[in-house]
């Protein structure tokens, strides 16, 4: 028998309302403990519904899947102070959220590996903002897994850096916050410099999204983002230029400052101090990711500097400086100056003023234990003396007078100019320092008028061996026949176009040769074994000059600099140990001095006529580093082989081309001895056989229509000693690949376990990886052995 219940059954509507009381008691109790858990965690202000997230790098913004959002960089400068060996960073950047929402932003910045973050802080509009030290382990797991999520290969640059994370919340809709990030940081010596690196990243800061096309898709709707959106709302703004300022005060007195990236302005006060001050436009960031500045303090009188790259069982390279400091202890010679000035007809009008007005301030700046010659040119030959006088008071106002009565009129008499020219040192004395400045703007129309018949007078009339330097004015010149006759005669040729001013090229050129201290300087490697070293000879050293060579060596190891040269009739000295070690660090140097070799090369070919060894070295030196000539361009192919395409996509002058990169000028320029194409291929010649960092060697090779700042392939990198092409099919591709070498590549999928199984393994892979989604690359492995990896596009849902 059933026991009956002591209590009544509820009915229907009782036992609906309990129900209803239990709900809303666990709504309660879910409400207080998250707001219990956002109290304890300020970061999460606001439940994800009510918020979006956006992830902000130092180059890049990447925002959540709304078309209107938008998140744009608005200022970016960067203060560096360095005293001595320590320097402290201050990063300044400015974002503005021009979305209608209110947005969490989480902020990533990798630093330094070498940063001493006991002094690291970080404002968000002046007030300091709670922030943390992803250590390498931490922050790889992080950029790993943003570079799954948003298939964007760029984010692997950073895998291998600590990096500040801080969460700035709420970031609300109109809103602007301006961050400022500071660290220390104590720089390393590498061969006497002191080296310092800044970030800037791999594209323009502030970009948002780039939409690539997959492989074997052509339909616009089918094109992947590698940031989502695909089409966000256009910035408010252009993105800013970046700003970096640095002070430098050393205590001993500083020497050598140089960049072997940029070309920063260099502003030195006094002996210990300089401010080097650089801008760098959105879109020059991809060319160098990089700035990186070298100095060096030293109390010797000339201080000689160099650098390395060397791989394991490969030849090295290295960078060499040889700096005099302005207010050097060696005496400045006494010296012999003859100025020859054409005065034919064709340089009336501003030529001839600002040609009176150059010779004018290089008469006033000579020494009062200097001595001159002074002759003008045209269908003859007129000189203010009959030898060199002495620099005294009187005889610079004589030629001060005389050049005011010069007038353009007549021919062109060069073959006069140049027998007359080197005449007037003929009571030069051997312990003294001869220069002769020749200025021409014309083909020669009087006389021996050949180029070959020409540079055989200069040879037989300079028994002095006075150096012989050339300035061209204009395009009606012959531009090879001054480029020979200073090459022959130890000097340099110096072009000036129409639109530039003449008078602030040659003095400014002027002074910079105005204190020689160092004549017939040579140096002798003892103990190492250098080859291909440009410029193969130093000639002459001048008060706060810097002379920058690049060369190739065989094997590590260690030996000494002998630097010899001449003040006056006696012979000095100088040495310098050097030690070179098997290291990759300065990833620079190889591209540098294969620019360098090309524009011997090609300066070679251009005065002594092409022959095949000459053509086939430039041609394969621009294949493996990148660099563009009149013989190559670097293109992208149509759809055939794509590996073996991709892997050569690079043609001669005579093979057909499609879309090509311009080169630094056409093969009809090249073969040309005057006209503009001419003198604009010797100025870019003359410009990458003196170049020393990445962004002069990329102007040199700009062609004239472009601006000085550069030129930039979208089919063609150049990382380390490799060069990679783009083919149509969006591979990156090693040009050094080539399958009956090297096999068929190991293959692997973007953004997978072995993915990045394979870059904790081999880490040296990072920089080539992060070129894109499909990457070819040849690598040496430890065994010596090249093997190939080619990275496959991510599967698409």
């Amino acid at each position: 028998m059933k026991q009956a219940c002591p209590f009544p059954r509820p009915n229907r509507f009782t036992r609906w309302f309990l129900f209803a009381l239990v709900l809303l008691a666990a709504s309660l109790f879910l409400y207080v403990g998250k707001a219990l858990a956002q109290k304890a965690d300020p970061t999460k202000s606001a439940p994800e519904t009510a918020i979006e997230r956006v992830t902000i790098f130092p180059d890049r913004i990447i925002m959540p899947p709304q078309a209107d959002a938008s998140v744009a960089l608005e200022g970016y400068s960067v203060e560096t102070s360095i005293r001595d060996n320590l320097a402290t960073t201050t990063i300044t950047q400015t974002y503005k959220n021009n979305s209608s929402r209110t947005l969490e932003a989480r902020y990533l910045f990798p630093l330094p590996a070498d940063a001493n973050f006991s002094s690291f802080t970080l404002t968000v509009n002046g007030k300091a903002l709670e922030g943390r030290i992803l250590e390498k382990n931490e922050a790889r797991n992080t950029y790993q897994e943003i570079v799954r999520r948003l298939i964007d290969p760029g984010l692997l640059e950073y895998i291998d850096d600590r990096t500040v994370q801080a969460s700035i919340a709420p970031f609300f809709a109109g809103e602007t916050k301006k961050i400022q990030l500071s660290y220390t940081q104590l720089l390393q010596r590498d061969g006497g410099l002191y080296k310092y690196s800044y970030y800037l990243g791999s594209q323009a800061p502030g970009t948002i999204n780039q939409p690539v096309p997959m492989h074997g898709i052509t339909r616009a709707e089918d094109i992947r983002c590698i940031r989502y959106p695909c089409h966000p709302a256009a910035p408010s703004a252009p993105a800013p230029s970046l700003d970096l300022n640095l002070d430098i005060h050393t205590a001993q007195a500083l020497k050598t400052v140089y960049s072997p990236t940029h070309d920063p302005k260099i502003n030195r006060e006094g002996a210990q101090k300089a401010a080097v001050k650089l801008t760098v436009k959105p879109q020059d960031v991809q060319k160098e990711k990089n700035f990186v500045l070298y100095f060096s303090q030293d109390n010797d009188a000339i201080t000689l500097n160099t650098l390395n790259y060397q791989k394991a069982g490969e030849d090295g390279y290295f960078l060499m400086t040889v700096r005099t400091p302005e207010n050097i202890k060696t005496e400045v010679l006494p010296k012999d100056v003859v100025l020859v000035l054409d005065t034919s007809g064709s340089m009336s009008g501003d030529k001839i003023r600002q040609a009176k007005e150059a010779l004018k301030t290089i008469i006033s700046r000579l020494r009062p234990e200097d001595r001159f010659g002074l002759l003008q040119f045209n269908t003859d030959v007129s000189a203010f003396k009959n030898e060199l006088v002495p620099a005294n008071a009187a005889n610079k106002q004589s030629a001060l007078d005389y050049v005011q009565t010069l007038e353009a009129s007549g021919s062109t008499h060069i073959e006069a100019a140049l027998k007359e020219g080197f005449a007037q040192l003929k009571n030069h004395e051997a312990k003294r320092p001869a220069y002769v400045i020749f200025l021409t703007d014309g083909e020669p129309t009087v006389g021996i008028t050949d180029t070959e018949g020409l540079v055989q007078v200069a040879e037989k009339a300079n028994t002095y061996d006075a150096r012989l330097f050339s300035f061209g004015v204009g395009y009606d010149l012959n531009a090879l026949l001054l480029g020979k006759l200073s090459d022959n005669n130890h000097g340099s040729a110096t072009f000036v176009e129409p639109n530039e001013n003449l008078e602030l090229a040659v003095t400014g050129f002027y002074k910079k040769i105005e204190a020689p201290v160092l004549t017939d300087a040579k140096l002798d490697f003892s103990g190492l074994q250098v080859k291909k070293q440009y410029p193969d000879t130093l000639n002459d050293l001048f008060a706060g000059s810097e002379v920058v060579l690049l060369g190739r060596y065989t094997g590590p190891g260690g030996g000494t600099l002998k630097l010899t040269g001449k003040v006056g009739s006696e012979t000095k000295n100088f040495e310098y140990p050097v030690r070179w070690e098997t290291s990759t660090a300065h990833n620079q140097l190889p591209r540098l001095w294969a620019g360098r070799r090309i524009a011997y090369l090609l300066d070679s070919i251009r005065q002594h006529g092409e022959n095949t060894e000459l053509k086939d070295e430039v041609v394969a030196l621009s294949k493996q580093y990148g660099i563009i000539t009149p013989y190559t361009s670097f293109l992208a192919q149509e759809p055939d082989d794509s590996r073996r395409q991709a892997a050569n996509g690079f043609m001669s002058s005579g093979g057909s081309m499609l879309a090509p990169a311009a080169p630094m000028a056409s093969r009809t320029a090249m073969d040309a001895s005057s006209g503009q194409g001419a003198v604009q291929f010797s100025k870019r010649l003359g410009a990458m056989k003196a170049q020393s960092s990445a962004s002069a060697l990329n102007a040199a090779q700009a062609p004239a229509a472009e601006s000085a700042e550069g030129i930039a392939s979208p089919t063609l990198k150049t990382i380390g000693t490799k060069t990679f092409t783009l083919s149509k099919e969006g591979v990156w591709a090693d040009t050094a690949y080539d399958e009956k070498t090297h096999g068929k590549p190991q293959a692997i999928t973007f953004g997978t376990d072995d993915y990045f199984q394979l870059l904790a393994a081999k880490p040296e892979l990072l920089p080539y990886f992060s070129l894109g989604e499909q990457v070819l690359v040849v690598l040496m492995e430890s065994d010596g052995h090249w093997k190939a990896y080619q990275v496959l596009p991510a599967k698409t849902s």
